[in-house]
């Protein structure tokens, strides 16, 4: 009945509406335009057909609505618009037949004759433009011709465009891109096209084409339609090397296996170097847990069968990863990976992994107990040398732990101050408790044997103290109680050999052995404040933190026969040899020497503070320097040990909060005899001379870069642009890629140097001086230059220097790595598509000289 009133409302206002159906201007069905009908000018309706349409219906034009009452037709002109559920259209002139439910949309001619205002249809958040479109309400398909669309930054023309369903649609002479230049730099043309929304393009055939010219055609080809996960084949490069010949690298198959998991396999194969097959699965389910596992097995060979040269070497890898919280207060982080030992140095051009010599791994179980101060860490550990094959490891390393906590305070005195509570509960003690069972494997690479050897035990360690005040002083006594159980201990012996030399034989005993051990003593620190408040200059004040602690602590000799810790034996030699029956076990024995002395400790903290220019300003603060010094005296010190130890000193700083100054130094008082090949106990400044510097390392750096830009059309912040170049680099490692450079840092320059000396003797002297550097500039908009690399300065030589360059090309982009010297020699050039669905379609050169293989 509304929509009745509504007809009837249109005939009275304009009675001669019927003798407008004239022809239409080439549109079939479609009136010609009147402009007298100013009555339904710029009007607008919401009307419904209740055989096709089962929703509201929203339309507007800028000149006029025609409604045709005999053939139930509405016909909109100049800026039509019609919306209908997620469905949009904005024509010069829009037709609707409200019985079919079919709609035709075309421009309209400007005074010029131009079309104008062609068709823009939008559907599910789809946009298309073509000249001419169709569409029907009821099954809704549709065809658009000579149309163009943009699906989540790709770009599609096509001479037809059949809609047949709400996610797919035929494309006749079609052309798909991710350029969004009017003349694109690439495209792919095909005369028949098949696109699934958000899922695939199936074309056939399909020709390429750079720059208008034709580059390859295939006779059928599926495209991810959109970047994200998408299960594919991923297309490898080409290039040669002059070690191993011409090659095809990472042809594989990415398998999305859901929305948690993928697995990526890809193969690298050589003309006359053998091949590499590597395969990688990754999961997560966020907040859970995430890893990845990750294999590579590597048949690579130097000759020809039956060469004499001819050399085969068989290489794997293996990683894990793994991160899951599985409560608040558990957790279990694996990070685990091995190879052999040549794995990295045969397929790799990361200098960073062919100069490695250690992999470790390690797995552990995280358990706490808030409230009880109660932890608990399962964890197993394997360590291997990958330049001589030696392995340690643990299985597992159980550790207890139970932190600070005062038995004899109430709970009503949980949070006073020291100086509320009584002394007895300042009293407190912590616990720690280990089960260790250790492995290892040892390569004498020179004498070609393997020696291996494991132990187990157990240690227990408590520690009792307490912290009452006395004055500015707090005065902590402590004593610490270790424990140690094992199933088996080593004893020595010397017999003689056939030709009468000493032999030092070994036996190892079972049983169970426990071994216990304490020390006791008494520190007392305290804090001290210098203010120098010269107000001049800018600078508010100056304070200097002084805290000096002081430590008496006494140790007995454990090696003495009354521990029964310690075996002899006599040699034949006639020297009386002493030994640790449990040097070679899970936690070592007891130590050895008395201790009864004084350890002095010193920290230093300078910081200035600086005045505000005004009062809306606040003042800043600045840590000038951290200066700590280290030194003890035993005077139970006997024989060849000298009491006094060594004064060491570490010292950092940072300047402008650009320059970071680290290092540590240590000096010797004692004098060095040269006849004895050791320190005597006579101090230096007897002779009038100044301590001996030992040791000494400085290292110096420096980070700085220029201003972040903002990415033009990106209302992205620096942060929200920072994680989507992350994205992007974690891509480009995980396919061993290049990694894409952030062109919206117009510079930055990583400055390093590292010197250092060791001189335990006046004559042995070594040194070691290195600047280290990574520069990365953008010449122009485009193009970004790094260099990155290090320099001896007492070699007098470089040290592994790289050269990348990147342009970005708009819709395409090149990297190209050169490393001029070194192990691996060469460069590797990649021209590749910038849009992450296409990202394996690249052209490649790579030409490298691995040196010494």
């Amino acid at each position: 009945m509304r929509i009745a009133s509504f007809i009837a409302l249109i005939i009275l206002a304009v009675p001669a509406l019927h003798a407008s159906e004239k022809a239409s201007l080439g549109f079939p069905g479609f009136p010609s335009q009147d402009t007298t009908k100013t009555a339904a000018a710029a009007a607008k309706d919401t009307t419904a057909s209740k055989a096709a349409i089962d929703t509201v219906v929203t339309y507007s034009a800028a000149d006029s609505i025609v409604y045709s009452i005999s053939n139930h037709e509405m016909f909109l002109y100049k800026k039509g618009n019609m919306k209908y559920r997620d469905f949009k259209l904005d024509a010069g002139q829009i037709g609707i037949n409200w019985t079919t439910a079919i709609l035709n949309a075309e421009g309209i001619k400007d005074t010029s004759d131009k079309i104008v205002e062609k068709p823009v249809f939008t559907e599910a958040g789809e946009t298309y433009n073509g000249s001419h479109v169709a569409y029907d309400f009821k099954t809704q398909k549709g065809r658009i011709s000579l149309a163009n669309t943009e699906i989540d930054k790709s770009y599609y023309h096509g001479e037809l465009i059949k809609k047949f369903s709400k996610d797919a649609m035929y494309i006749k002479n079609g052309r798909f891109t991710s350029c969004d230049k009017p003349n694109p730099d690439y495209y792919f043309q095909s005369s028949k096209m098949k696109l699934v929304i958000n899922k695939t393009i199936i074309a056939e055939p399909i020709i390429m084409y750079i720059d208008g010219v034709p580059v390859f055609a295939i006779p059928f080809g599926v495209f991810p339609a959109k970047s994200g996960r998408r299960s594919g084949i991923i297309t490898p490069s080409f290039g040669e090397t002059a070690n191993s010949g011409r090659y095809l690298s990472h042809l594989g198959y990415f398998w999305a296996i859901n929305d948690y998991s993928d697995l990526t396999t890809t193969l690298d194969w050589y003309t006359r170097g053998g091949f590499d097959l590597r395969s990688g699965l990754r999961y997560t389910l966020r907040y859970y847990f995430n890893g990845s596992l990750y294999g590579a097995y590597s048949y690579r060979y130097n000759g020809e069968p039956g060469d004499p040269g001819r050399t085969v070497q068989k290489n794997w890898d293996l990683q894990f990863t793994h991160d899951q919280t599985i409560d608040p207060s558990t957790r279990l982080v694996a990070n685990v990976s091995m190879s052999s030992n040549n794995y990295f140095r045969t397929t790799s051009i990361n200098y960073g992994q062919i100069l490695q010599q250690n992999l470790v791994s390690d797995v552990t179980l995280f358990k706490t107990w808030e409230g009880a101060g109660n932890s608990i860490s399962i964890n197993v550990h394997r360590d291997q040398n990958l330049g001589t094959g030696s392995i340690s490891a643990n299985l597992p390393n159980i550790t207890f732990s139970h932190s600070q906590s005062y038995p004899f305070r109430s709970a009503a005195h949980a949070d006073a101050s020291p100086n509320q509570l009584s002394w007895y509960e300042l009293i407190g003690y912590s616990y720690n408790g280990q089960f260790l069972n250790t492995m290892s494997k040892s390569v004498d690479t020179t004498n070609h044997t393997v020696a291996r050897s494991s132990s187990y035990g157990a240690e227990h360690s408590i520690s009792i103290s307490a912290a009452p005040k006395a004055g500015y002083f707090t005065i902590s006594p402590f004593v610490s109680v270790t424990d140690k159980m094992y199933g088996s201990r080593t004893t020595y012996g010397d017999v003689p050999n056939s030709v009468g030399a000493d032999s030092v034989f070994t036996q190892k005993e079972r049983g169970f052995y426990n071994i216990g051990y304490f020390n006791t003593g008494i520190s007392a620190s305290t804090r001290l404040f210098g203010l120098m408040e010269p107000n001049m200059f800018g600078i508010a004040a100056f304070r200097h933190t002084f805290q000096p602690s002081l430590t008496f602590s006494y140790q007995p000799d454990f090696s003495r026969p009354f521990w029964s810790y310690y075996g002899h034996y006599d040699s034949l030699n006639g020297q009386r040899v002493s030994y640790d029956y449990y040097s070679n076990t899970a936690f070592g024995g007891a130590p050895a020497g008395t201790f009864a002395g004084l350890n002095l400790s010193i920290n230093n903290n300078f910081e200035m503070k600086t005045m505000p220019s005004d009062t809306s300003q606040v003042e800043k603060k600045y840590q000038l320097l951290n200066l700590g010094l280290g030194l003890s005296y035993n005077f139970a010190a006997q024989g060849q040990t000298l009491p006094l130890s060594e004064l060491s000193m570490n010292y950092r700083t940072n300047i402008g909060g650009k320059i970071d100054i680290g290092g540590n130094s240590s000096f010797n008082f004692y004098q060095y005899n040269a006849s004895l090949g050791r320190r005597i106990n006579r101090f230096l400044w007897s002779e009038g001379q100044l301590p001996d510097m030992t040791n000494f390392s400085l290292s110096v750096s420096t980070s700085l870069q220029g201003p972040r830009k903002k990415e033009e059309g990106s209302s992205n912040t620096p942060s929200q642009q920072s994680d989507s170049l992350k994205a992007l680099q974690q891509y480009d490692a995980f396919y061993n890629e290049t990694p894409r450079p952030d062109l919206n840092i117009p510079w930055n320059l990583d400055l390093g140097l590292d010197y250092g000396i060791s001189k335990p003797t006046p004559a042995v002297v070594s040194k070691y001086a290195t600047l280290r550097f990574n520069l990365g500039f953008n010449l122009t908009q485009n193009w970004k230059i790094g260099f990155t690399g290090g320099y001896d300065l007492i070699q007098h030589q470089m040290t592994i220097p790289t050269v990348t360059v990147y342009r970005d090309l708009h819709c395409w982009e090149m990297n190209l790595t050169w490393n001029p010297i070194g192990y691996y020699r060469g460069f590797n050039l990649v021209i590749r598509i910038k849009a992450s669905q296409l990202r394996d379609i690249k052209i490649t050169k790579r030409e490298d000289t691995i040196v010494g293989y």
